[in-house]
């Protein structure tokens, strides 16, 4: 199979245009569109023909503090990427499960047990398979942070005769019209220099304003300090920003994060090897040498991570006059897309003053929570063990609980955080989000 970024975008932009409209973004009666966010994970293997998206996720969102749910019942962030990574895992525990139960799946058995070793684990994946990720717009943070002071500085200079586009210089040498991708890597190098020393003149008395910002923070505001890179960097990234908005690391931090250690999380963890990205493909704001430094040098990955740039067009990216769309549209293989909207399902409402277990939408860490028991459930007692805490009853377990029992995976994640580790101040969440139980099914 001949693998491209233009295979893999197509892949997942064929897969959203495939899905119902509920949940897209629309062009509204005023005649404003609303713009989102695209992000997909495609499977890649000598089996297949052709990229096939497995999971993809909309959204621009996350939850203010004052919603935040305590029970697991709602989806905390909904930001594209996010979305994107949870129904990956939810596809994967499928995968478990149908490999547990003799199905076809993408896993085979690994002949290690966890309970042996903290580092092993029952199932990985079956030779030449690789996962792939599009994002239609280059993820927050540091790696973002050059091409989009240089695209506000383009966009805001009215007397310049050109678009921002055709600044950049392409091996085609052909200018870019308004629809094509901004891409950064080739641009001349003095342009590029002139414009920084601009954007950085620009942005001090705003950077002062609204915090001060040294050499040793471990975490910069998203938006302050735009040459400053290598950074840990908050989302959202707006000065001015409500208060009661929830504070957590920029998607570039995340991205590295799971470059570093995988995509799986802790759950997953107790079930398969650690699964990397074979290749990162990114439409808009692209630049090469920033995402490169900070999405895979900054971590000092060590497996292979292609990034690259895709050309193909998503309708519904960001551009002139567009406004933010409310919904994140939910899919993976093999279910009922979902739209989600302040956390929940679309159209959920309250019932005597309660939330109920119906308004979930299925990457809730509650749902997430039910699926991995299930499938522990039909796993031999030795990894079902590994999990759950010893001298427990047995009848529930508390989610945060059950991730702690990752062994192998907190102690990795505990090396980039930690004093020292290359995402030391890492924004974590209240612990409390995550200390509703998890019922435990019985054999």
């Amino acid at each position: 199979m001949n693998v491209t970024a233009s295979s893999i975008a197509t892949a997942v932009l064929s897969q959203f245009n495939k899905l119902p409209k509920k949940g897209k973004p629309t062009i509204k009666s005023n005649g404003l569109s609303e713009w989102t966010v695209l992000a997909g994970i495609v499977i890649t293997s000598n089996d297949l023909s052709s990229p096939q998206c497995v999971a993809l996720g909309t959204g621009l969102k996350c939850l203010p503090k004052i919603m935040l749910n305590h029970c697991g019942l709602a989806v905390n962030d909904s930001h594209a990427e996010v979305i994107c990574r949870r129904n990956w895992q939810r596809y994967m525990m499928t995968q478990v499960m149908d490999a547990a139960q003799g199905n076809p799946s993408i896993l085979e058995l690994s002949g290690q047990s966890p309970i042996e070793n903290d580092q092993s684990w029952p199932y990985q994946l079956k030779s030449g398979i690789q996962f792939h990720m599009y994002v239609s717009q280059s993820p927050c943070g540091d790696a973002s942070m050059r091409a989009l002071d240089l695209a506000t500085l383009h966009k805001l200079d009215k007397n310049h005769s050109e678009p921002y586009n055709q600044l950049s210089k392409f091996d085609s040498s052909k200018s870019m019209n308004r629809s094509s991708k901004r891409k950064l890597s080739s641009m001349n190098q003095e342009t590029l220099a002139s414009t920084e020393k601009q954007s950085s003149l620009e942005n001090k008395s705003t950077a002062l304003k609204t915090e001060q910002i040294s050499s040793e923070s471990k975490v910069v505001r998203g938006r302050s300090s735009f040459t400053t890179v290598g950074k840990l960097r908050t989302k959202p990234g707006r000065a001015d920003a409500p208060p009661t908005t929830i504070m957590s690391c920029s998607f570039s931090d995340k991205i590295a994060k799971w470059n570093a250690i995988g995509l799986g999380g802790a759950l997953l963890s107790f079930l398969v090897s650690p699964v990397y990205l074979s290749s990162l493909i990114i439409g808009d704001l692209f630049d090469q040498e920033r995402l490169y430094a900070s999405l895979v040098t900054r971590v000092m990955c060590r497996h292979s991570l292609s990034i690259l740039q895709s050309y193909e067009d998503f309708k519904w990216a960001q551009s002139d006059n567009s406004i933010s769309a409310d919904a994140a549209l939910s899919w993976y293989v093999g279910s009922v897309p979902e739209v989600i909207v302040q956390g929940r399902k679309q159209g959920a409402s309250k019932k005597n003053g309660v939330w109920p277990t119906s308004s979930c939408a299925r990457i809730c860490k509650l749902e997430m929570g039910k699926l991995f028991m299930s499938i522990l459930h039909i796993l031999p007692d030795k990894i079902r063990n590994a999990a759950l805490p010893q001298g427990s009853d047995h009848s529930a377990v508390s989610y945060r609980a059950l991730k702690s029992r990752a062994s192998a995976y907190q102690k990795a994640k505990n090396l980039l955080y930690d004093t020292g580790g290359v995402l030391e101040g890492w924004i974590q969440n209240d612990p409390s989000i995550e200390a509703f139980d998890v019922a435990i099914p019985f054999k």
